[in-house]
């Protein structure tokens, strides 16, 4: 096999073209291998299924036949690799094989001549960026990244405090409900219709639900009006949905619940004070809300330098100007969709039939100018870690705890090392090191503006 890079004019830096000659003897063995892989189906008077000599088959069929899956597995394995070692020659990274014109498909030329393919790849490459020593972030958008430290550890109290109360059923028939409380309920919702009249809508009505008073879960007004009422009592309760609820068909419609409270249950939360605090592992109160309050400030820490990253990375994409392919995107925009498509039909629901097709074609050209983004942000980020030492071994140990912590999983250093199924792993983590030094070294250099 021979691999040519061709020069396009045509193409912007995020695509590639080259020139593939396929010889015959490496054509012929792909059509004996296909032959092998699909005998079983091939019928031939006097024979068995499966049983069909090579020779007779091609007789009968031609070779042209297993053509078209031969280039195939051509593409899929051989050429790709081929392509991709050619593009990491210039420390460039093969996305995907975007575009594929066969120049013959007549067997008598291919025996003579073999097979030349042309081939279109998109790539991830770097660049020298410029504006690394312009990069500004407003005091704004830093503060709006911040964390009030105070509030959030309140919550963060209050969030472990219900987790950690009990739930005891009311038995007092006369018992009144107070914000706070589970309400046991049923209900069927309603709006007008043309003529004026209640029509219960779809997804309005349910038999048993819990719901806390309180917990805003419900549309606005509608746990508000619960407040007061007893075990058994009815009422009907009137809201109006949101302007922008994800309905379309209720947005702004005044409706009405007709509810029946089934049980009451009153939440019990713990009292706030060193045994609350043992129980959840901690030495003190004072201890325990220590932690917490170091807990949300190191998050609140990472909040600011990840808007600063985010912010510098958008910058650097804008000033370089740099080019991705629009093949790869689109392709993969809709390789994403079916794959989301496939998740719904599963429930016996389809995308392409319960939307119109032009709300298709926006769902899918706006995730295709995400993956644009997506694939500009990735150049710069492999940009500023291209220049970076390689990675030590305390530092893939480090990433390999991380790994492990967010996956549960028990990876030994020399596991992944001495292992070659391991070894596009290690690879990205040795990778994520530099980038998250190259990173680091970026957040430096950003000056904070008015």
């Amino acid at each position: 096999m021979e691999i040519k890079n061709i020069k396009d004019k045509d193409l912007n830096k995020g695509e590639e073209k080259f020139e593939i000659k396929v010889s015959n003897e490496e054509i012929e063995k792909k059509i004996k291998e296909e032959f092998e892989k699909n005998k079983k189906i091939i019928q031939v008077p006097g024979f068995r299924k499966g049983k069909v000599p090579y020779e007779l088959a091609i007789k009968m069929y031609g070779k042209e036949m297993f053509l078209n899956q031969a280039i195939e597995s051509l593409m899929e394995k051989d050429i790709t690799e081929e392509i991709s070692k050619e593009i990491e020659k210039e420390n460039n990274k093969l996305l995907a094989v975007v575009g594929l014109d066969v120049d013959e498909f007549d067997m008598e030329k291919i025996e003579k001549n073999g097979l030349t393919l042309k081939v279109t790849a998109a790539v991830s490459y770097t660049v020298d960026l410029k504006g690394l020593d312009k990069i500004e972030v407003s005091q704004k958008d830093i503060d709006a990244a911040s964390m009030n430290i105070k509030e959030e550890v309140e919550k963060q109290i209050e969030n472990d405090l219900k987790q950690n109360s009990s739930r005891k059923k009311v038995e007092d028939k006369n018992y009144k409900i107070k914000e706070g409380d589970e309400v046991e309920l049923s209900f069927k919702g309603s709006i007008k219709n043309e003529k004026g009249e209640d029509e219960y809508f779809k997804g309005g009505t349910s038999n048993k639900y819990n719901l806390v008073i309180g917990s805003k879960s419900f549309i606005d007004g509608f746990e508000d009006q619960m407040i007061g009422l007893k075990i058994g009592d009815k009422k009907d309760i009137h809201v109006t949905f949101p302007e922008k609820y994800q309905e379309e068909s209720l947005q702004g419609k005044d409706a009405k619940f007709e509810i029946e409270v089934l049980d009451i249950y009153e939440i019990e939360k713990p009292k706030l004070d060193d045994e609350f605090a043992k129980d959840l592992g901690h030495e003190s109160l004072k201890e325990y809300k220590k932690h917490i309050e170091e807990h949300i400030k190191k998050h609140d820490e990472e909040n600011i330098k990840n808007t600063k990253i985010e912010k510098a990375l958008n910058y650097l994409v804008e000033k370089n100007k740099l080019e991705v392919s629009d093949e790869y995107a689109k392709m993969k925009a809709n390789l994403d969709f079916e794959k989301t498509n496939k998740q719904y039909q599963m429930q016996g629901l389809d995308l392409k039939t319960l939307m119109p097709a032009d709300e298709l074609e926006k769902i899918i050209a706006e995730s295709k100018k995400q993956i644009i983004n997506e694939l500009k942000l990735n150049i710069v980020v492999n940009s500023l870690a291209k220049s970076e030492k390689e990675a030590t071994k305390k530092e893939i140990e480090d990433e390999i705890k991380e790994y492990n912590l967010a996956y549960r999983t028990n990876l030994t250093m020399d596991e992944i090392s001495n292992n070659e199924m391991y070894k596009e792993f290690k690879e990205s983590l040795e990778n994520s090191v530099k980038i998250k030094r190259a990173l680091d070294k970026l957040v430096k250099e950003i000056k904070i503006v008015k």
